[in-house]
């Protein structure tokens, strides 16, 4: 398992919650833009930041308070992690991406326009379409 992220805080963080859980998983300082590490990968799970900075303000003061700016304003993100997924998945390997809300329609359909199979949207907690899964081809 590779763990991506382009804070070298969040990197530590990571890294501690690793070792106090006994778990072997490579963490890496990255920054999603220049696509992601050489597979083939059998699954990609990204949570990339997906607010657009106009949205900060709206957010419940505990999202705003709690994460670092750069954790949740992300422009293009979902769209880059979609894109170099394709490059580094295996057939038949999956791609999972949290998205905002209100933008899960349009995620599917770049998952089907980048020719993944099997693309479904899944609800939060809340009863929001916020999770895009794909199939690699």
């Amino acid at each position: 398992m590779t763990g991506l992220d382009d804070s070298p805080e969040a990197l530590a963080v990571a890294r501690e919650n690793a070792r106090r859980a006994d778990l072997a998983v490579d963490l890496l300082e990255w920054d999603l833009f220049s696509g992601l590490p050489v597979g083939p990968w059998d699954l990609v799970v990204s949570n990339p930041p997906y607010v657009r900075p106009d949205e900060i303000a709206r957010l419940e003061p505990e999202v705003r308070g709690w994460e670092p700016r750069e954790a949740l304003v992300g422009v293009g993100a979902t769209d880059a992690v979609a894109d170099a997924a394709c490059d580094v998945l295996r057939p038949g390997g999956a791609l999972v991406l949290e998205v905002a809300d209100g933008d899960a329609a349009r995620v599917g359909a770049l998952l089907r326009v980048l020719g993944y199979d099997a693309v479904t949207v899944t609800k939060d907690l809340a009863g929001r379409d916020r999770v895009v899964e794909g199939v690699s081809t």
